[in-house]
């Protein structure tokens, strides 16, 4: 479950880069990020892509994230 936890708390602190990127960009981090958005009445379900975070992290610079925005 830290693993859940760290990716929570990093993404919270994504703001500001996010920002920074172009549409394309964010599209493709998401595309990297979510596998599947499911919508019903009064609740959502998503489900995340454990092995696109881990290609995302590779190709973040060590130790700055701003870097890549």
């Amino acid at each position: 479950m830290a693993a859940k936890a760290d990716a929570c708390a990093a993404l919270q602190q994504f703001d500001s880069p996010w920002d920074e990127l172009s549409p394309a960009e964010q599209a493709r981090i998401l595309t990297l990020l979510i596998e599947l958005v499911d919508i019903g009445t009064g609740r959502l379900n998503v489900r995340l892509r454990m092995d696109g975070l881990g290609i995302l992290a590779r190709e973040m610079p060590a130790g700055n994230i701003e870097a890549a925005a």
